[in-house]
């Protein structure tokens, strides 16, 4: 789509409200933001996602999200935008990590349900880059990290549910690194903007303004040095 189809779509997404009879119609934010999503597709191709969603014996009978008219447009991403929403907050997985690092701590705490799915929807595409990525084990050190001070492990399972990548020596030497640099770590604070950051002091447990290390960080660092070998 280009600009101009704007007042196109939104005259669309305007009689899609009224099909489904809601009673709020769609603000402009949420208009472009299908806009956004769909973009790399014409509006003529949008417009016969809509009806091919409007036939869809399983999800037809609801108002579409982007994702769902992006699947009618033949993308096929084995998570949907409800997963990958599931794996941010549960904190636990490197999927939930990228999409944690896409979508911040204010959007969680501000945006209702609907925007959400919207963000989560727009990264659907990047899910199987990250997953190749996670198997090939291409993390940078800031990422690499990050996972750690989460208590995350790079070479985990990628989501919840999936078998961990084989075996990556050069990702268990970073890991064991950064884990061993007891003096000071960095840590990210639970500061709304989800990019504030801390210094954390292991010598006495706590910084000036920072928050102690969770439980989960620290039983994963003291894990690390029994479990890696060098």
């Amino acid at each position: 789509m280009i600009n101009s189809d704007l007042a196109i779509l939104d005259t669309i997404i305007s009689d899609l409200d009224s099909y489904y009879r809601l009673r709020v119609q769609a603000t402009p934010a949420t208009v472009k933001s299908y806009f956004n999503t769909l973009i790399d597709y014409s509006i003529d191709e949008v417009a016969n996602a809509i009806d091919a969603h409007k036939a869809d014996v399983t999800k037809g009978h609801r108002h579409p999200y982007a994702s769902d008219l992006l699947y009618q447009l033949g993308v096929r991403a084995e998570l949907n935008a409800e997963a990958l929403l599931s794996e941010a907050r549960m904190k636990s997985t490197p999927l939930g990590m990228r999409v944690l690092s896409k979508i911040q701590t204010l959007d969680f705490n501000t945006k209702n349900e609907f925007e959400l799915r919207e963000l989560a929807s727009r990264l659907l595409p990047q899910v199987d880059e990250w997953r190749r990525k996670h198997e090939s084990a291409e993390y940078t050190d800031g990422e690499i990290k990050m996972m750690v001070l989460r208590g995350i492990m790079p070479y985990a399972a990628f989501t919840a549910g999936e078998k961990a990548p084989p075996h990556d020596e050069r990702l268990h030497r970073k890991v064991e690194q950064f884990s061993n640099d007891a003096d000071t770590l960095k840590i990210e604070s639970d500061h709304p903007s989800g990019t504030s950051k801390e210094w954390y002091d292991q010598s006495n447990g706590k910084a000036k303004g920072a928050t102690p290390m969770p439980d989960s960080v620290r039983q994963a660092l003291n894990g690390l040095n029994k479990k890696v070998t060098v």
